[in-house]
């Protein structure tokens, strides 16, 4: 927002509610000015977060799946969803092929 307002367009800001999230009006002459300030600070954003994302890969994970995996598993809010996947992908996954191998074996 303050990025705008100092490149001298005019903007307001509405806060999110339960059913609308937050936004960011502006004039449609400064619409396309505006534009390129948000995509630019995405693109900067991004890139940014990107290269922050690959250090700590390299550096906390050593590039392994099973590590990430594993420290995201000591947690016990993500040790409950990895459950909770688990359990899911037993269930659309593993139980339909189960029971389609089973009905051809055994008629």
């Amino acid at each position: 927002m303050e990025l705008l307002l100092a490149n001298g367009i005019a903007a307001r800001e509405v806060s999110s509610n339960f059913l609308v999230p937050a936004t960011i009006w502006v004039g449609e002459d400064d619409y396309e000015k505006a534009l390129e300030i948000a995509s630019s600070v995405g693109a900067r954003h991004a890139k940014q977060a990107k290269s922050e994302w690959e250090r700590e890969w390299r550096e906390r994970y050593k590039g392994s799946y099973i590590q990430w995996i594993a420290e995201k598993a000591r947690r016990p809010r993500n040790l409950f969803k990895l459950l909770l996947l688990a359990l899911m992908v037993g269930v659309f996954v593993i139980y339909p092929i189960v029971y389609a191998f089973r009905r051809l074996i055994a008629p």
